[in-house]
């Protein structure tokens, strides 16, 4: 079957790339712990420290870091033109910046408080709606350079917030202080938060003091929020203060409380402020939205940093694989949300553009569906274990799905070399913490049938799959999202699950539209139907991942919760972790239980690359404290073109 999937892959994608070169003027005729499966767990004493068992004995899966690395190191990280760039209200000093994407964006712009997708973020970020008011530094915690500083005191269970700037402007002109990041804590504490999807109702939030009983209705304020008179300070009191909570687990992102307040939570999704008059304190303003397709900004003068050099933006949505094309031809300068790595190869030689590489945190995954949501009580519910009707619940049998799948062959052939197969959680963009030690599930066909002979899944003879345990024929239905090559993946991934004798067959015959999907599985509205699904994590600078993972987080689609999984994250979520050698071995601990109950199958860690048009005079992908002054990431308004129109190849 290798030997066919050789073949399946490079056909699939030269069809792609047919697909694109009917579209344009193709320019190229010059040239998202060590498993056991028959050993003991590892068990763990109160203490966070890990003893055990040797597991059974599996080929490691070699440095990822030093892979990565070494990829990366192929690719500048940093962009610059010095010719002289256009002056404001020159013609052509607006830029195009392309999202990709084959669903319309949500167009939940005004603030991510509200639950809001990676395309949504990306057409909002030059807004500031999105913005932390800290900056970041080299190890991804609140830095101190941003328009906010911060103090931690464990011993007291508070941090201490001070805004530095009273110049800092939403685009309406109301000064933003820090009665706005109250309001953001007042709007995910509300009980009719969960109405909205929201996803911010995380482990770091439930930890402010008073928030409980502000959500029950018992308080008419959040007890643990002190703010000063003059609304520039901010004490935040904790029942617990863990580390985690400064590398942006606790919320930090500010809503306008004038220009959101007397709209009703429930209603906010839908609302104008939402939607159509988006504000923000970033350097370019909305003035213009087309619905599900485009975001047009200008530059906001009185940006407390200095006007920008740009007279504005343009945000569009474009088909993935349309991309290298479009950047070909000048039609964006830049790209928000990765480049089709499967079209590299056709499309390194271009002389118009800069690709510069840029270590994501971003895993993809394939997710078990393993329970269900309890709204009333905001936590995760799990399904009985060992069901003989439904394979799925059998810990072999997802170990057994993981093994057939041959991530390094797709990883190769779809991504260029650029995707690694992932082994934790926990990604090289967290060096300090992942375990780099941990084999994963590397492809081994013959392991997973073992397993599923083992386990009871009988395949008898003549037969083109296996059956269940209760000795039924049985189907797993699959929800794979459409976009790039994923229509690709599906069926490679579905063709080895095939060969070991599991029958998969996608939703309702065919690849989901994104948005649609993910309000399906976020609000468990698949009512039982789908088994496995796709997914992928843009974890940002936190390296805790209880907010995708953890027993209350509704984010957490596969519902699975294990008791010794929910004691490793009340550790990292305790004072001890403030000690660094507790810290580390419950992040070891964590990274290990969750591969030894694989309740998803982890896909690919990613390094992207990003096009940048050579009339732009400066961008940069690496992350660093003078970069990252506040929630930008980057400083846009400091970008200029050099000349009129983009270059063209």
């Amino acid at each position: 079957m290798k030997a066919f999937k050789k073949f399946l892959l490079p056909v699939a994608l030269v069809g792609v790339m047919a697909f694109v070169a009917a579209c344009g003027n193709n320019n190229n005729d010059d040239d998202e712990p060590p498993v056991t499966d028959g050993g003991t767990v590892v068990q763990t004493p109160g203490d966070g420290s890990a003893t055990g068992t040797t597991p059974d004995p599996v080929e490691p899966a070699g440095d990822p870091l030093a892979a990565m690395n070494a990829t990366l190191a192929l690719y500048p990280q940093e962009h610059r033109n010095n010719d002289p760039i256009l002056q404001r209200g020159e013609a052509g000093n607006i830029i195009r910046i392309g999202v990709p994407s084959e669903s319309p964006m949500a167009g939940l712009l005004g603030s991510t408080v509200i639950g809001t997708t990676a395309i949504d973020t990306n057409m909002a970020l030059l807004s500031g709606s999105s913005w932390s008011i800290f900056s970041s530094n080299e190890g991804r915690a609140w830095g101190n350079t941003g328009i906010a500083r911060h103090t931690v005191n464990p011993a007291g269970m508070y941090i201490d917030i001070t805004l530095v700037r009273d110049d800092v402007l939403w685009h309406d002109g109301v000064q933003l202080t820090l009665d706005d990041l109250v309001f953001a804590y007042e709007v995910i504490a509300h009980p009719d938060y969960p109405q909205t999807l929201g996803i911010r109702w995380t482990a770091p939030v439930q930890a402010v003091r008073g928030i409980h009983e502000f959500r029950a209705g018992e308080a008419d304020h959040i007890s643990g929020l002190v703010l000063s008179e003059d609304k520039m300070n901010l004490r935040i009191y904790f029942d617990d203060l863990p580390p985690t909570h400064t590398h942006f687990g606790a919320w930090s992102t500010p809503m306008p409380r004038h220009h959101f307040e007397g709209v009703a939570v429930a209603d906010m999704p839908d609302s104008p402020q939402m939607r159509q008059n988006v504000i923000g304190w970033g350097p370019f303003y909305v003035y213009n939205i087309v619905p599900g397709e485009a975001v047009h900004m200008r530059a906001f003068d009185d940006f407390f940093d200095g006007a920008p050099l740009l007279d504005g933006v343009t945000k569009e949505i474009i088909s993935t694989n349309m991309i290298p094309e479009a950047m070909a031809n000048g039609h964006f300068d830049t790209i928000f949300g990765g480049f089709p790595l499967s079209q590299y190869p056709y499309y390194n030689h271009l002389t118009n553009i800069t690709f510069l590489g840029s270590l994501m945190g971003n895993y993809t995954f394939f997710g078990f569906r393993l329970g269900l949501f309890d709204f009333d009580n905001s936590t995760n519910v799990t399904h009985p274990q060992n069901d003989p009707n439904k394979p799925i619940t059998d810990v072999n049998f997802r170990r057994a799905m993981a093994y057939a799948i041959d991530q390094d062959l797709i990883n190769e052939t779809i991504f260029s070399g650029f995707r690694f197969a992932a082994t934790s959680v926990i990604t090289p963009f967290h060096p300090m913490y992942l375990d780099a030690s941990l084999p994963g599930f590397p492809f081994d066909p013959d392991r997973a049938n073992q397993l599923l002979d083992e386990a009871g899944f009988e395949w008898l003879p003549g037969e083109e799959f296996r059956r269940n345990q209760a000795g039924d024929p049985f189907t797993l239905i699959f929800a794979f999202n459409e976009g790039g090559d994923n229509h690709i993946i599906a069926q490679v991934v579905m063709q080895d699950w095939a060969d070991v004798g599991i029958d998969v067959q996608l939703l309702d015959g065919r690849m989901q539209e994104f948005v649609s999907m993910t309000d399906l599985l976020q609000g468990d509205n698949d009512n039982g139907e789908v088994d496995i699904y796709f997914g992928a994590w843009v974890p940002g600078f936190n390296p805790n991942p209880a907010g995708r993972w953890g027993p209350h987080s509704q984010s957490n689609r596969t519902r699975f919760v294990h008791p010794d999984i929910t004691r490793v994250f009340e550790n990292l979520d305790s004072p001890q972790a403030w000690d660094a050698d507790f810290r580390l071995a419950n992040y070891h601990e964590l990274q290990y239980l969750i591969n030894y109950h694989v309740p998803m199958i982890l896909n690919n860690w990613r390094i992207d690359l990003v096009p940048v048009n050579n009339r732009l005079s400066w961008q940069v992908t690496g992350v660093s404290d003078d970069v990252n002054r506040w929630g930008a990431q980057f400083p846009w308004h400091q970008v200029g073109v050099t000349r009129s129109a983009p270059y063209v190849h």
